[in-house]
């Protein structure tokens, strides 16, 4: 599996010859398009699955598309926004996507606003590559540490400028930066801690 992060911080996975991509740009293509975050009514999501091609997600569900599996969790907390009246409403759908293709297992976190509480942590399960990205609103360093700390990934890929700074001073060490990441299984037999890494185009 090759791993790349585009300027625009979308996240392509590379399978053989089967692309997956997260978040795309305007002229980013891939066989598989995952978005994390849709304004979008949920209804008007499941129509686009099933509508578009080449096959996109955008909303919370399992799913299997040439044998990789996709498993969306909605999160419930950064999802609703609120009416005029006070009462919440699905404004913005975020959605955290964990994947099994090739042996490994992939999640792609999004800005996030607020803590994750536990229950949310522990239906992520096992992550070997964990995808953080930030803003200025979500790149608190104790918080996204102690994230990866809570989660235990075999290596955290940080996929914009923002939350590699923010790790690094949460973590106490620099990434490894890299115009792409080459996985494998077998990478992980017997390895243990966490491997930090920055893609970015060079």
């Amino acid at each position: 599996m090759v791993i790349r992060v585009a300027p625009s911080g979308s996240v392509s996975c590379e399978i053989s010859d089967f692309r997956i991509v997260v978040d795309p740009g305007p002229r980013e293509r891939g066989n598989l398009i995952l978005k994390t975050s849709s304004e979008l009514p949920l209804a008007a999501a499941s129509r686009e699955l099933s509508s578009a091609s080449p096959d996109v997600i955008n909303h919370a569900g399992e799913y299997e598309i040439s044998g990789i599996k996709i498993k969306g969790l909605e999160m419930e907390s950064e999802s609703l926004g609120h009416s005029p009246t006070g009462e919440p409403s699905p404004k913005n759908i975020k959605t955290t996507y964990l994947v099994e293709a090739d042996g490994v297992h992939l999640c792609f976190l999004d800005g996030i606003a607020k803590e994750l509480d536990d229950a949310f942590i522990e239906k992520l399960g096992k992550v070997d590559v964990l995808f953080i990205s930030a803003d200025k609103k979500s790149a608190e360093p104790k918080k996204l540490a102690a994230l990866v700390k809570e989660v235990e990934p075999h290596i955290i890929v940080s996929t914009n400028e923002t939350a590699a700074e923010s790790l690094s001073e949460g973590l106490g060490k620099k990434p490894e930066i890299s115009d792409r990441l080459v996985v494998k299984r077998k990478d992980f037999e017997g390895e243990e801690g966490t491997k930090f890494v920055w893609i970015k185009e060079k």
